[in-house]
């Protein structure tokens, strides 16, 4: 008995939460949802709160009074005064501290903010601008630079010259390797000021005096020289480089077309080859088939479908994957050789299109949109991330032209399954790395739950996320007001180009949430575990946020069963709940997501805007 007792409490720990009774006509669907809008946020634009400068306390009339203003605050220069009563903003009645927190918090900066007042026995109106209540530095998308690098600040005055670029500006000044750069534009450079904060405030046009020190030859006291330099130079647009990393700062650019035609490039080298077991007309079925690339690969491994029938499921047949595999060409080294730094060395690249263009023509590779270097063998362990042979995409003038290509490995004795060539394919597309990146500690990805992330590895890639979907069109969310109350039903997403909620979370578009219903079927069969999955989108990045709760790295990885909501581990998503639907960037609209609740049909249910005590 005992033993059954603990056997139907394992299946209740599985078993999917669902509501029991209830009316379906009280809930909408994403056709029927009471619709609203959401801004795009615009980038450089400020995203502080929004500030009225005023302390309340809820007085027993109803209204709210004003205990304190706070100095140069919008309501000290509107004329509010302690004592006064606040009966309404927008026309909408006050009478708690959170009804006016959330309708300030919900205001963009440079919205009008209309306050009814009593004061001194009169009601007057009055209409007011919101300011930041804090104003965060905006980094510039470009900055100019100098063309050097400097050290870290020692016991000497000012920077060491590291290294030295012909056509910066401060080679054609005369700085040199081993100099000291002392001060920039009259502030000396050192532990107070570095040459990068220096040089974010400069634009092109701007002139500035630079002073730089050189050891000279020793004097007759057997004592070296120090000579002096003092420089103006003026920056021109020529002098403009990206403040971010390029790979942090690549912006989104969303293929839009609805085919995307590949050249694939097979390439072997002096001493490895491609398997001759696996042969052109293969990599052909692999990449382009249609319907056709089921049960097993041709040495053997478990497949589910080609690149092409991926995308087409995943796109809702937005998007064809076409193209060419090509026959092996050779290049002049052995595999190890090509294992460089890529920002140094593509010589694969450079050698596999010259071999291929003389071989099959100089027009070979006209009319294709990427390319694919499909290289011969297993991925090697020693390689890393920024090498030429890790699988990655980038772009490359290749004989005056600008590609977008890939490197992919062909797998060897075991032919290469298509999770890693969809994860790629998708760079081609427009996306984003989304994994946790080792270089930057606490950084939590996507885990499973994404293409860009940790995708699948067993050749049946998951679906990307709503927030990919959405990027490449291919996703048309409904956006609903958390400050409106609904009762909510959600579809699968699988086979939906419109099964998606999107949330605002700050009325300037910085941020908001997009729920999406996940199912194991089709190329997400791989999931983990199937209901609603929350993206915070910040910073123009997805977010997961688990139901489980368990912050930081580890949350998408573990307790994968209670990933989607709902699990026996929470069935609501508020401001007091973990996690927290409170914005990460303060202020903001209060979004409460309750009863979430999955359909015996496998639709998930809930409630948005019901605030539960």
């Amino acid at each position: 008995m005992r033993l059954c007792l603990f056997c139907l409490w394992l299946i209740s720990l599985a078993a999917p939460i669902t509501l029991h009774a209830f009316d379906l006509d009280a809930y909408h669907t994403v056709k029927t949802a009471i619709p609203s809008e959401i801004q795009e946020a615009v980038v450089g634009k400020s995203i502080a709160n929004g500030y009225l400068g005023v302390s309340v306390d809820e007085d027993a009339s109803g209204a709210l009074r004003i205990q304190e203003v706070a100095p140069e605050s919008p309501a000290e220069k509107s004329g509010l005064k302690p004592g006064d009563l606040i009966l309404a903003l927008d026309g909408k009645k006050i009478s708690s501290r959170e009804t006016l927190r959330s309708i300030i918090e919900g205001k963009a900066i440079d919205e009008t903010l209309s306050v009814t007042l009593r004061s001194r026995g009169q009601t007057r109106d009055l209409e007011l601008s919101l300011i930041p209540h804090s104003q965060p530095y905006q980094l510039p998308e470009k900055r100019v630079t100098l063309g050097i690098t400097v050290g870290v600040p020692d016991a000497l005055p000012g920077l060491p010259v590291r290294s030295t670029i012909r056509s910066g500006q401060a080679y054609r000044a005369g700085v040199r390797l081993k100099d000291r750069l002392i001060s920039f534009d009259a502030q000396e450079l050192g532990e107070s000021l570095s040459l990068t904060d220096a040089l974010m405030q400069k634009r092109p046009g701007d002139s500035v005096e630079i002073v730089f020190h050189r050891e000279g030859k020793e004097s007759d006291q057997g004592k070296a020289k120090t000579v002096i330099f003092k420089k103006t130079i003026t920056f021109t647009e020529k002098d403009l480089v990206e403040t971010i990393p390029r790979e942090e700062a690549r912006t989104l650019r969303p293929w839009t077309k609805p085919t995307y035609r590949l050249a694939v490039i097979r390439v072997d080298f002096l001493d490895v080859k491609h398997n001759p077991k696996v042969t052109l007309r293969d990599w052909d079925t692999a990449y382009f088939s249609k319907g056709v690339y089921h049960e097993k690969s041709v040495t053997g491994q478990p497949v589910f479908g080609s690149v092409a029938d991926y995308f087409k499921e995943i796109s809702c047949g937005k998007v064809e994957i076409t193209g060419k595999v090509f026959d092996p060409v050779a290049v002049e080294k052995k595999k190890l050789d090509y294992n460089v730094l890529r920002g140094s060395n593509r010589s694969l690249l450079i050698e596999a299109t010259k071999a291929i263009k003389q071989r099959d023509g100089k027009e070979v590779l006209n009319g294709f949109d990427g390319l694919v270097f499909l290289y011969a063998g297993d991925r090697l362990r020693e390689v890393s991330r920024g090498s030429l042979l890790w699988p990655h995409r980038s772009t490359w003038n290749i004989e005056g032209k600008n590609w977008n290509y890939v490197v992919v490995a062909d797998g060897g004795d075991e032919m290469s399954n298509i999770s890693t060539l969809c994860h790629e394919t998708g760079h081609l597309l427009g996306l984003p790395d989304l994994y946790a990146r080792p270089e930057e500690p606490g950084s939590e990805g996507l885990g499973g739950w994404c293409l860009m992330s940790n995708q699948s590895r067993k050749g049946r890639p998951q679906h990307p996320s709503a927030w990919c979907k959405e990027q490449l069109g291919w996703l048309n969310p409904t956006v609903i007001d958390p400050r409106v109350k609904q009762k909510l039903i959600l579809a699968p997403i699988e086979g939906s180009s419109s099964e998606c909620y999107k949330i605002p979370v700050r009325p300037d578009g910085s941020e908001y949430f997009l729920l999406e219903n996940r199912k194991k079927t089709g190329f997400d069969a791989s999931l983990s575990s199937e209901g609603l999955l929350i993206w915070r989108v910040l910073a123009n990045r997805p977010i997961l946020e688990e139901s489980h709760g368990i912050a930081g790295p580890s949350g998408p990885r573990i307790v994968l069963r209670s990933v989607p909501w709902p699990s026996e581990h929470n069935d609501s998503f508020t401001p007091t709940s973990m996690p927290s639907s409170r914005s990460l960037l303060g202020g903001g609209f209060p979004v409460y997501l309750t009863n979430i609740r999955r359909l015996p049909d496998g639709r998930i249910a809930f409630w948005i805007g019901y605030e539960f005590e």
